[in-house]
């Protein structure tokens, strides 16, 4: 088992000299914080207390699966913005590869390259930011940037809803690493100690090498994740033999694919989009074509040229039909609201 000052000795990383000269750290007031976020005490307050209100409930289709996003109103996503904003500024460890400049999914995949030629394994962590809860938030913001306590419970309250973070937060997915720092930074040790690369994409995290393996993912992985009352699932392990998928991306003997279903959904979507007639629905179906082509475009460059080309469709969709606009920007029920439609 490993051991808490070994913990403390990994957690000392330039990352931890940084934070230091972060403007969230030792923030001592709430007066301060309210400086630091470029807001007014008073307005702050009000944020931190409203909760619900601040936020537009939707539904996102995801291959034929609904999730439920929270989306924070523009005067709260502004300040979570800022929060953001800030936090993107620290360094963080160099498993990290999500929420950052310069980091994204392909990079994640391709930090394996080259030891895909021995094993891998992967673990989601199930509903992550359900499962980072407020009090973690507080005492993450506590004992990574020094908080004072009433000023923790402002900051967190500002980021959270009911008592978690939320899927539509600008700062959600920062946080979900610093609420669950002292977690990965264990499992990191357990990664060392038995010679694994080890990556985490917000709560996807992979483990290369010689000995990655189921065997590992419950003897090292797993334990931990419960212990801070987190769950593992879809579990995988990929023989050094077989074409491997990290975070949605194939690799396969030494270079970066794309797997085929992300061609079927494109195509799909093209179809649906031929054959709808009603504005909505074509509107709905174009969004999603644009964000599935941006998508692929690291990899086939046309795809750039065609998503920017149902840019323009959308925006003359959205000349033709102006009520469309608030739907497009907020939602059905706000369309709905202001056009009786």
């Amino acid at each position: 088992m490993i051991g808490h000052s070994q913990i403390m000795i990994l957690s000392k990383t330039r990352a931890d000299e940084d934070i230091k000269i972060s403007k969230l750290y030792f923030v001592g007031t709430k007066k301060r914080l309210a400086t630091v976020l470029k807001s007014n005490p008073s307005v702050l307050r009000r944020l931190a207390k409203t909760g619900d209100a601040n936020y537009q409930h939707i539904f996102v289709t995801s291959r034929g699966k609904k999730r439920a996003v929270q989306n924070p109103n523009p005067e709260l996503k502004e300040i979570q913005v800022r929060i953001n904003q800030l936090l993107q500024r620290i360094n963080y460890p160099e498993y990290m590869m999500a929420g950052l400049k310069g980091l994204s999914y392909e990079k994640n995949a391709s930090a394996h390259l080259g030891l895909e030629s021995t094993r891998v394994c992967t673990v989601d962590i199930e509903k992550f930011y359900p499962n980072c809860q407020r009090g973690a938030v507080i005492r993450s913001l506590e004992k990574w940037f020094n908080q004072k306590h009433d000023v923790a419970v402002q900051l967190a309250d500002l980021v959270c809803l009911n008592g978690h973070l939320p899927t539509g937060g600008p700062a959600s997915l920062l946080f979900s690493f610093w609420s669950n720092r002292d977690v990965f930074d264990e499992i990191k040790l357990a990664a060392d100690a038995h010679g694994l690369k080890m990556t985490v994409y917000v709560d996807d995290m992979t483990f290369s090498g010689e000995n990655a393996g189921l065997k590992f993912l419950h003897d090292c992985v797993l334990p931990v994740l419960k212990r801070a009352g987190l769950r593992g699932h879809k579990i995988k392990s990929y023989h050094k033999s077989c074409p491997q998928e990290i975070t949605g991306i194939i690799l396969n003997k030494g270079k970066l694919c794309l797997p085929y279903r992300r061609f079927k959904d494109i195509d799909k979507n093209i179809l649906a989009l031929n054959a709808a007639r009603k504005p909505v629905a074509r509107l709905k179906l174009i969004n999603s074509l644009v964000s599935r082509l941006y998508s692929v475009s690291a990899f086939f460059p046309k795809c750039k040229t065609k998503a920017k080309a149902m840019g323009k469709k959308q925006k003359a969709l959205l000349s033709k039909f102006p009520y469309l606009k608030l739907r497009h920007r907020f939602g059905k029920q706000a369309a709905s609201l202001k056009t009786g439609r």
